[in-house]
C-alpha cells in the first residue's frame, strides 16, 4: 500500500445464532413452539406445544439448531415434527369416533387424522394427488378445483403453472417464465425446453418456438405470360415455423377468373399457394405479390404477368375453405386467408375481420387466436415496508398491475452473506376476489445486516418494471 493511501474493510459479525431464536414455521400452522437453550447455551431445542384438547399426531420429535451454523434440523431426522390434532381419552374396549384412530406407537387414546389425510378403515391415509383435506378428523378428501393440483398428502391445492411457465414442482403461485430461447407447451412442468436449432422465441414465457417465413420459389418465376383466353398458374412456395399462411395479393382488376388453392406435399402438409387465372384478359396483366406470414413475421415477393393475344378460353372453379382462428378474409373463406396483424386477434373461424385488443393492450405476435394474447407490461403501483422490533420481523410489500398476471419477486441488493441475514419468505398478495396483486417478503429473525436497499421486480411476457425500497433495521 502506497503512503497516504486508505482502504476500507467491511467486517461482518456472525448472527448465525440469532437464526436459532425461532424454528421453521409449521405448514399448515399448528400449535406453538416451546423452546430452550441447552448444552451450555450452544443449541436451541424446540418442541411443539398443543392447545388444550389436542396432542401431537406422530412419534415424539423436535427441532434443534446449533449456534455454530444457525441451521434448524428435525430429530429424529427421518421424521417431521408432528402436527397438533384433536385427542380424546377413550377406553380401549370402545371404538374411536369416525375420523379418529388409535396408534400405540405414539400414545393411547384416539387421535383425529391430521390435515392432508383421512380416516380409512381405522388408519389415516394420505390424500391422493389431485385431492386435499384442510381439516382434521375427516373421512374423505376433496377434489382440487379446476386449474389447481396437489401432491400426495396435501392440505391445500395450488395453482398449476400454465404453458410457458414452470416451478420446482410445476405448481404456483411463483411460476417462473421460460427465458428467451426456451419454451414449454404443457402445463405443470418443472423446466422449459430449448428451441430446436434454427428457431427462436418472440418473448419470455413462450409456448412454442418458430422462425419467420421465407419464400423459397416462384413458378414459373418472377416473370410469367399467358395468352388471352388462356389459363396460367402462379405458384408460391414458402416455409417457416409455424406453417405460414401464404396467399397472392394483387391490385389488378382484370376480367379473368382468379382462384387460390393451397399446395401440399406428399404427406398433405401445406407448402405454398397457387393462383390460377382463367380466361385471361389483357386487363389481367400486371404485378402479383406472394405474401407469406406467420407469428414470427411476414415476407413478400412479386411476379410480373404479361397477357398476349389468343382465343383459348378456360374456366376454373373456386373451392372455399373456412379461415381458421387467427386469420380472416373478405368472406371468411379460404384459401385467401390473411393473418391477424399485431394488436388484434380472432378467436373464431370463418371471420371477415380481426378484433382489436382492448384497454391499451397489445399482442406480441401476428395471428393471435384469443383475447388472452393481448396484454400489457407490468407497472409497480406501490411499495411498503415495516419492522416490528418486538417480534423481530420485517415485512416488505410490492403491488403490481399487468396483464397477464406478472411474477413479482424481491431481491436484496446489498453484498451481505446470507448467514448474517434474517430468514426470508415470499407470500403472494391477493385481493378480495382471490386475484394476485403483488408479493410480500417476510423476514423473520431480522438483523441489522438486513438494513439496505431491496428491489422489487414485476415481469411478464410483455416486459418488466423495477422499483427499490430502503429498509432500516436498528
Amino acid at each position: 500500500m502506497r503512503k497516504g493511501q486508505w482502504f476500507c474493510l467491511k467486517v461482518y459479525f456472525s448472527h448465525a445464532g440469532e437464526r436459532c431464536q425461532l424454528p421453521p414455521e409449521s405448514d399448515p400452522p399448528s400449535g406453538s413452539m416451546t423452546c430452550h437453550w441447552i448444552l451450555g447455551g450452544t443449541t436451541r431445542y424446540c418442541i411443539r406445544t398443543c392447545p388444550q384438547g389436542e396432542k401431537p399426531f406422530g412419534v415424539y420429535s423436535w427441532w434443534s439448531c446449533g449456534k455454530s451454523d444457525g441451521k434448524w434440523k428435525s430429530y429424529p431426522q427421518s421424521l417431521p415434527v408432528p402436527q397438533c390434532v384433536g385427542y380424546k381419552e377413550v377406553n380401549t374396549s370402545l371404538p374411536c369416533d369416525v375420523g379418529s384412530i388409535r396408534n400405540s406407537s405414539f400414545g393411547s387414546g384416539c387421535y383425529e387424522c391430521p390435515p392432508g389425510t383421512y380416516d380409512k378403515n381405522g388408519a389415516c391415509e394420505a390424500c391422493a394427488e389431485g385431492t386435499f383435506q384442510d381439516k382434521t378428523g375427516q373421512t374423505d378428501c376433496k377434489a382440487c378445483p379446476s386449474g389447481t393440483q396437489s401432491g400426495k398428502g396435501a392440505y391445500k391445492c395450488r395453482l398449476i403453472c400454465p404453458p410457458g411457465r414452470y416451478s420446482k414442482d410445476g405448481l404456483g403461485p411463483f411460476c417462473k417464465f421460460c427465458s428467451n430461447g426456451t419454451y414449454q407447451d404443457k402445463p405443470q412442468r418443472t423446466s422449459c425446453l430449448p428451441c430446436p436449432q434454427g428457431t427462436y422465441t418472440l418473448h419470455i414465457g413462450a409456448t412454442f418456438c418458430g422462425r419467420s417465413p421465407k419464400i423459397t420459389k416462384l413458378e414459373p418465376g418472377d416473370v410469367a405470360s399467358v395468352s388471352v383466353g388462356g389459363t396460367v398458374v402462379l405458384k408460391c412456395f414458402s416455409d417457416g415455423e409455424p406453417t405460414p399462411s401464404v396467399y397472392w395479393k394483387y391490385s389488378v382488376n382484370g376480367k379473368g377468373s382468379k382462384t387460390q388453392a393451397p399446395i401440399k406435399d406428399k404427406n398433405g402438409n401445406p407448402i405454398g399457394t397457387q393462383l390460377t387465372i382463367g380466361n385471361a384478359d389483357s386487363s389481367d396483366g400486371g404485378s402479383y405479390s406472394c405474401m407469406s406470414a406467420n407469428t414470427h413475421g411476414e415476407v413478400t415477393r412479386a411476379a410480373q404477368l404479361t397477357v398476349t393475344k389468343s382465343s383459348v378460353r378456360r374456366e376454373t372453379t373456386r373451392k372455399k375453405d373456412q379461415c381458421p382462428a387467427g386469420k380472416f378474409s373478405a368472406d371468411g373463406s379460404g384459401p385467401l386467408c390473411r393473418v391477424c396483424p399485431k394488436d388484434t386477434y380472432q378467436d373464431q373461424p370463418g371471420e371477415t375481420a380481426c378484433k382489436n385488443c382492448e384497454h391499451g393492450t397489445k399482442t406480441l405476435q401476428l395471428a393471435a387466436t384469443s383475447a388472452e394474447a393481448c396484454g400489457v407490461s407490468p407497472v409497480i403501483t406501490s411499495l411498503n415496508s415495516s419492522v416490528d422490533t418486538n417480534s423481530r420481523e420485517a415485512v416488505l410489500d410490492c403491488y403490481a398491475y399487468a396483464s397477464p398476471t406478472p411474477l413479482v419477486s424481491w431481491h436484496f441488493l446489498e453484498d451481505v452473506p446470507s448467514d448474517f441475514l434474517g430468514i426470508p419468505k415470499l407470500v403472494q398478495l391477493v385481493n378480495s376476489k382471490g386475484q394476485p396483486i403483488g408479493t410480500r417478503m417476510v423476514i423473520r429473525v431480522v438483523t441489522e445486516h438486513n438494513t439496505g436497499r431491496y428491489e422489487c421486480t414485476a415481469v411478464n411476457q410483455f416486459g418488466q418494471d423495477k422499483e427499490t425500497l430502503d429498509l432500516k433495521v436498528s
